[in-house]
């Protein structure tokens, strides 16, 4: 299975420089709202990123992310953090530290998308999240039961 839906080149482009502005669940994928330049992040709205793009990040069954922290040498500057066979993805903080993806089976899968565009993301795509969101504001608890 492929790790990548968007093409690795893309999602170096849209991550490199990125601020993270938002990090949220979304189903079973993790939304991360990223921006440039330097204006301050906004709070406006939570669903998605007005003018930016979205990191989108499914795990699968056995994904995992970890952070690893420099490792110092003696004699300058950190050392490449080590990075094991089951790592797919990892991403450099501009802090020194880096983000490791590492994935067993290789079902997690990672894609970067313009703002609320989840056409390519068939679980995340609107008809799933308007289907979602007409049922939870027409659907009201009728009768609550409870056994002993």
């Amino acid at each position: 299975p492929q790790s990548f839906k968007s093409p690795p080149r893309e999602i170096a482009g849209a991550l490199e420089g990125a601020r993270i502005r938002a990090v949220r669940r979304m189903g079973k994928h993790i939304v991360i709202d990223l921006e440039r330049g330097s204006r301050p992040a906004s709070r406006k709205t939570r669903d998605v990123a007005p003018d930016g793009m979205q990191w989108i990040i499914h795990l699968g069954m056995t994904g995992s992310f970890s952070i690893a922290e420099p490792a110092a040498t003696p004699a300058g500057p950190p050392a490449e953090v080590v990075r094991g066979p089951l790592c797919r993805a990892w991403w450099q903080l501009d802090d020194g530290r880096t983000v490791l993806f590492d994935d067993i089976r290789r079902f997690g899968r990672i894609a970067v998308v313009p703002a609320g565009h989840y056409d390519a993301l068939p679980t995340l795509h609107d008809d799933v999240l308007g289907f979602v969101r007409a049922l939870a504001s027409r659907v009201r608890v009728a009768r609550p039961t409870f056994r002993a």
